[in-house]
């Protein structure tokens, strides 16, 4: 099921989706942590490869994090 990262609610029982899910949320702050840690000259250099390597591990973490939360 798609968790919104924002939700907004607009009454008691109604919560309007759309936007940025969880997930995506997840991964784009687990993105910002792997380039974070990458080597100055690394992230100068980055090309094809390595940014899909890296856009791949995000999500790989960010399912992760849903897994860790159960579902919530």
């Amino acid at each position: 099921m798609r968790k919104a990262a924002f939700p907004i609610v607009l009454t008691r029982n109604e919560i309007a989706e759309g936007g940025m899910d969880l997930r995506d949320w997840f991964a784009a702050a687990a993105l910002t942590g792997l380039l974070a840690s990458e080597e100055a000259e690394t992230r100068r250099k980055l090309n094809h490869e390595h940014e899909t390597h890296l856009a791949a591990e995000a999500y790989t973490l960010a399912d992760a994090m849903m897994r860790q939360r159960g579902g919530k």
